[in-house]
């Protein structure tokens, strides 16, 4: 990002919330009342950060430059229009891979655009939604094979690192590894996502979005 300090910044919120939860175990093992509001205060800041960073991708891409002042303002002032989202995407993917996994990789890419467009078209929720879908309708083949070749070239050799890793060190220090490659991989993945709705919403044979929004 042109602003330096924002990836820095949301690098390392993600980070040490992810790493948290290992720091906290014995803490956290003690009561399931604890465990159950850890998990829900991870997942809220978490998501909080990695759409920050989405939202500054976006802008970036746009050609515009953000700060984190800015962009965490923008974000907190959709806080429940995003969280909403987030949650009713992860209800779809679970209904869908109940339903025989392939229904739940059908959601996934028919929908994966709905927070982008609730950022930059400040849609509401159930409208970010049909407009994905419309926005990806013929478009998930293409989708699924460039997300796919995203995490053969990033993913694996993450994973292959972690698993050298493994026979070498154990406890908090592998923990703190697969925390790191975790958080590399969710700003990667918001900037593919940006990457790929930017192609989609605005290009020049884009006209459903000329049109609809």
């Amino acid at each position: 990002l042109k602003n330096e300090n924002l990836t820095p910044i949301i690098f390392l919120i993600i980070l040490l919330v992810s790493f948290s939860g290992a720091l906290l175990s014995d803490l956290l093992s003690k009561s399931i009342y604890l465990n159950v509001l850890f998990v829900i205060i991870s997942f809220i800041i978490e998501n909080i950060a990695a759409t920050i960073y989405l939202k500054a991708y976006l802008n970036e891409l746009k050609g515009e430059v953000s700060s984190f002042k800015d962009t965490f303002n923008y974000i907190m002032g959709k806080f429940w229009k995003i969280i909403l989202a987030y949650v009713a995407f992860i209800i779809i993917m679970v209904v869908g891979t109940f339903l025989l996994v392939i229904p739940g990789i059908i959601f996934y890419f028919m929908f994966m655009f709905n927070t982008c467009l609730i950022l930059d078209k400040d849609m509401g929720v159930i409208e970010a939604f049909n407009s994905s879908r419309n926005l990806t309708h013929g478009r998930k083949m293409e989708l699924f094979s460039l997300v796919v070749l995203f995490n053969l070239i990033i993913f694996l050799p993450l994973l292959i690192i972690v698993g050298v890793i493994m026979y070498s060190t154990t406890g908090l220090v592998f923990n703190f590894i697969i925390s790191f490659a975790a958080t590399i991989l969710t700003i990667m993945q918001q900037r593919l996502t940006a990457l790929l709705y930017k192609d989609l919403a605005y290009s020049s044979s884009g006209s459903l979005y000329d049109e609809k929004l």
